[in-house]
């Protein structure tokens, strides 16, 4: 907020600087601001960045008249602007005296209703004009045009942007000249509505499309937030979102929920440590009638979730789904009554227990560094499963999406059983030891509905390849229809790409832990075994399936004789495909990677809009947990960027590319920098997800 004395800079001439300088002086001493003009300043970035990313969307329909008409609204929000610092200007020249101009800035720097009316515009253009919700609201409007709906693309934006300007104007005009010099108004001297539209923008947008709008800006934080601070009405309609997920303790310390948001909580998540129950546990639990899904978050030992604890949310009529974050375990846990559990009336469609992390725990020698449990993780694993198998098994007739780690999960007791709704499961951890027969074909036959399979499952250092399904296919084979499919070091011959993929729309063949990890740290290498695919075999294996639906293809390989082969075969035979994600290792390690030509064969995917790549560059430092990152950090980031510029700029002839991925590893994780086409409007140079965390190796 400036102060009174950026005003005068802006508005008052300098051969009356001196004549306001006591008024200055006596304003900024007592605290006085004025906040009138920077809301309109940053109007203008808002505008230019709007109108910037508007101009680049007409490459793909450049000849909407309703786009245009938008950007001609906010080219004339600036001259707006200037007209209302002219008007305040005059205003001020016009003054008799130095006491008269004393007493207009003091109501210009007390007046509610001018600052209200410049804050009510700020909230409409950057409700209607941000740049995440144009972002999100462009491929809404570019659907429009796409069905000949061309009229209704946009159409709120610009008659918001244009009602937003005409009341501030009127607004403006009846407080600047209102006969009293004091700048008060009554109620029916304030500019009314417009009638037509009767809302501006965003107040006038369809409820569906707010929610699409809503459902892609509620995981950045902050910006759902501001989507419901527009008005009254846009934060009604966000109410369910915002409260949709909640976080609360273990103890009961934030006590009951208020009344206005009790209803909209549908996910609870409790955070922190749980060293025992309480009988203060739960306490906001019959006050959520809405409550379907809870997940116990942790601390970084590993702590565990007592049984009352478990007992006391299970038992609630209408939970669906319970989850255990990353920062929860089993560490000094008294396993589940497994008798209690089958006699429990439990209805879940999700179970969801993931602790990807884990695997390293073996790995570190001294835990206690690292925020780790000091328990054996034999101990650990043993109680694990006797608390998950139980409850595991009493939701076999109901469950819809389960998630469980290898070591403790029991495939040959599940496949005992019929899961009748199983449509998504999830396999993550490592095999507790090496095997040869593949415990997956009986389970898997008895699960008719399954269309997600996830097995990302790491291999002990004496055992091979296993393949899910046999080498032979069995006779109910044809049965399986796959959506979605990740394997860890898949085998070539396994039977499981024999099943119908008619409907895949993902397919992983990846590796578990990432092979970086093996070719840079010795205990992992001489932990885990990575027979990881060559691009031979990651060919052989996509010409053994029919793939008419791909979308999404991850790759993780050795590059050999093939390697361009491959990539050939990818971007021709995919038409779908607009997503992509290699990690391609060299052979020779020696070799110089050629990545530009590398793009210059995945610029020719006309679907492609999202690309990520590990290249295993020969002055890459290596991963995380891997020698002094001090000097490699300054080394090699500026030899990124460039690399990262040069991938995008060769690939922008890809129609819909979004962006391009670089994989760059840092002390502490490895994570993907994104590189957009000059066509777009955001940051060029973004850091994005995480491919993989590893805080816990010695140096």
């Amino acid at each position: 907020m400036p102060s009174l004395t950026f005003f005068t800079r802006l508005v008052v001439p300098a051969e009356h600087e001196d004549a306001v300088a006591h008024t200055t002086s006596t304003l900024t001493t007592s605290g006085e601001v004025f906040a009138s003009i920077e809301p309109l300043a940053g109007l203008a970035a808002v505008c230019t960045a709007s109108i910037e990313l508007l101009l680049r969307a007409q490459s793909v329909q450049p000849h909407s008249p309703v786009l245009v008409s938008v950007c001609d609204e906010l080219v004339k929000l600036n001259s707006v602007m200037h007209e209302v610092h002219d008007h305040v200007r005059s205003r001020i020249q016009c003054a008799s005296c130095a006491s008269e101009r004393e007493a207009l800035l003091l109501s210009l720097a007390r007046s509610e209703e001018l600052h209200e009316c410049i804050e009510q515009l700020r909230r409409d253009i950057i409700g209607l004009c941000s740049l995440p919700t144009l972002q999100l609201y462009i491929p809404y409007a570019q659907w429009l045009w796409r069905v000949g709906k061309t009229e209704r693309a946009l159409e709120p934006v610009r008659d918001g942007i244009k009602e937003a300007m005409e009341r501030f104007q009127q607004s403006t005009e009846l407080i600047l000249e209102h006969p009293s010099g004091g700048l008060a108004l009554s109620e029916d001297t304030v500019a009314p509505a417009h009638s037509g539209r009767g809302q501006s923008g965003m107040e006038s947008i369809d409820e569906d499309t707010f929610r699409l709008i809503a459902y892609e800006v509620r995981n950045t934080k902050g910006d759902l937030l501001s989507l419901s601070s527009v008005s009254r009405r846009l934060r009604g309609l966000a109410m369910p979102m915002l409260f949709a997920h909640c976080s609360t303790d273990y103890y009961g310390n934030r006590g009951v929920p208020p009344l206005t948001i009790r209803h909209f909580v549908r996910h609870l998540t409790y955070k922190g440590l749980c060293g025992s129950h309480r009988p203060s546990f739960g306490i906001e639990l019959p006050y959520l009638p809405a409550l379907s899904c809870i997940t116990f978050d942790g601390d970084d030992y590993g702590s565990g979730v007592p049984w009352p604890v478990l007992e006391r949310c299970l038992r609630i009529p209408q939970l669906r789904s319970v989850s255990w974050g990353l920062g929860a375990g089993f560490a000094a846990m008294d396993p589940y009554p497994a008798h209690v559990i089958a006699d429990m009336p439990v209805v879940l469609t999700s179970l969801h227990f993931e602790r990807p992390l884990r695997m390293w725990r073996t790995l570190v020698f001294e835990p206690d560094r690292y925020g780790l449990s000091v328990i054996p993780p034999e101990k650990e694993i043993a109680t694990e499963s006797l608390c998950m198998i139980p409850l595991v098994l009493r939701t076999h007739e109901t469950i819809e999406s389960l998630w469980l780690v290898m070591e403790s999960a029991s495939i040959e007791r599940m496949a005992e059983m019929e899961w009748p709704n199983l449509r998504e499961f999830v396999l993550s951890g490592e095999y507790p030891r090496p095997i040869t027969s593949s415990p997956f074909v009986d389970l898997l036959r008895r699960t008719p509905r399954l269309t997600t399979f996830s097995a990302s499952i790491a291999l002990p250092i004496h055992m091979d390849r296993l393949p899910i399904l046999g080498r032979s296919p069995p006779p109910w084979i044809e049965r399986l229809e796959f959506r979605s499919l990740t394997l860890s070091y898949p085998d070539p011959g396994d039977a499981i790409f024999c099943a119908n993929m008619s409907a895949l729309t993902h397919l992983s063949l990846r590796d578990s832990p990432r092979y970086y990890y093996h070719l840079a740290i010795d205990k992992v290498s001489k932990r885990y075994n990575a027979p990881i695919l060559t691009s031979s075999e990651c060919l052989r294996i996509l010409k053994r399936m029919s793939l008419p639906a791909l979308e999404s293809l991850a790759l993780s390989y050795i590059a050999d004789e093939e390697d361009q082969d491959l990539l050939h075969y990818v971007i021709d035979t995919f038409s779908q495909l607009h997503t992509l994600e290699l990690h391609r290792y060299r052979k020779d390690r020696q070799e110089v990677v050629q990545h530009a030509t590398i793009a210059r064969v995945l610029s020719r995917g006309e679907m492609l809009r999202y690309v990520f790549l590990n290249l295993d560059f020969h002055d890459d430092h290596g991963p995380p947990g891997k020698g002094n990152w001090e000097e490699p950090i300054s080394v090699f980031d500026p030899v990124h960027e460039d690399r990262g510029f040069e991938l995008v700029a060769i690939m922008e002839r890809c129609p819909r590319l979004q962006y391009v991925a670089l994989l760059r590893h840092y002390e502490l994780l490895s994570q993907w920098v994104e590189y957009h086409p000059s066509r777009c409007a955001q940051s060029r140079y973004v850091f994005a997800e995480t491919d993989s965390i590893n805080p816990y190796f010695e140096n």
